[in-house]
């Protein structure tokens, strides 16, 4: 997905370059923004998470585009992520059942929130097009926190996918 993402970005010239290889993962949920993370919500997420039983599934991500991303701020342009998305039926179910488990342990979750992987923040608007498969095999999935600014993530928990 790097060799793809950085292609891509220079085939297109586009602003930015592609996250490194260590910061790629597939975003399922988004439970805040934080600088800091409070213990109570990385717990209400652990018992969550291990409440979730699903079976490991292909991932076929098929598609790329750019997301509205942050408006301009202070003399900042706009930095729109570009994505990949995917499709196939253990996508959609794991993006849905953990959600209702994060609600049910009274974590607000975005209402409107599409599964997909991050390659870069740019200004530039990449609509909507298809792209040539890429898949893999989803086996576990993990708690991530994005650390503000600073390019840079904290796995607080993984999770089996063998439901």
């Amino acid at each position: 997905m790097y060799a793809f993402g950085s292609s891509f970005i220079r085939a297109n010239a586009l602003d930015g370059r592609c996250l490194e290889r260590s910061r790629l993962h597939l975003s399922l949920s988004h439970i805040g923004d934080y600088t800091r993370l409070k213990s109570s919500r990385v717990y209400a997420v652990g018992l969550a998470a291990s409440e979730v039983s699903a079976p490991a599934f292909e991932v076929r991500l098929h598609a790329i585009r750019s997301f509205d991303g942050r408006p301009p701020v202070a003399n900042k342009p706009r930095s729109r992520p570009l994505v990949l998305l995917g499709d196939g039926d253990g996508l959609p179910k794991l993006h849905a059942t953990l959600t209702e488990a994060l609600r049910e342990k009274g974590l607000r979750v975005a209402t409107r929130f599409t599964p997909h992987l991050t390659l870069s923040y740019g200004e530039a608007t990449v609509p909507l097009q298809a792209i040539e498969p890429m898949r893999f095999i989803a086996k576990e999935f993990a708690l991530v926190h994005s650390m503000l600014g600073q390019g840079r993530y904290n796995i607080l928990g993984r999770w089996p996918l063998n439901g």
